[in-house]
């Protein structure tokens, strides 16, 4: 029997098309991403769509975009999909802030999975 396959990761971001860092930022990881055969998600949203309070439906700050697409990306991949080109055997997904870069590009994920205990499934910081 051969050894485990190891983990199917993948990062993902948002922000909104008038945000300036966005798009900086989201190349750098972006290509961390590829150099280490990562999945990689951008969602990109309108600003617009922004409204007053008390209109209906209410607005929500783009902060939530990140649950909203973390619920699209978990619902397509438990059911089998590929949701946003994502491979369906992904089993880690990494969160990062459109406002964050990876700067030690050979440093892998793995490092940091590899030192947690077996049963994190959550991991914040």
């Amino acid at each position: 029997m051969g050894a485990a396959a190891g983990p199917k990761i993948a990062l993902f971001t948002t922000y909104t098309s008038d945000y300036q860092a966005g798009p900086l930022c989201s190349r750098v990881n972006q290509a961390y991403a590829t150099r280490h055969g990562y999945g990689w998600v951008e969602a990109v949203g309108d600003p617009s769509r922004r409204r007053a309070a008390g209109h209906d439906p209410p607005a929500r700050h783009p902060t939530w975009d990140k649950v909203s697409l973390l619920l699209e990306l978990l619902d397509g991949l438990l059911a089998g999909a590929s949701p946003r080109g994502l491979s369906p055997a992904t089993t880690h997904l990494l969160w990062i802030d459109a406002d964050a870069v990876v700067l030690r590009h050979e440093r892998r994920l793995e490092e940091l999975l590899d030192s947690l205990p077996a049963d994190v499934e959550l991991l914040i910081g």
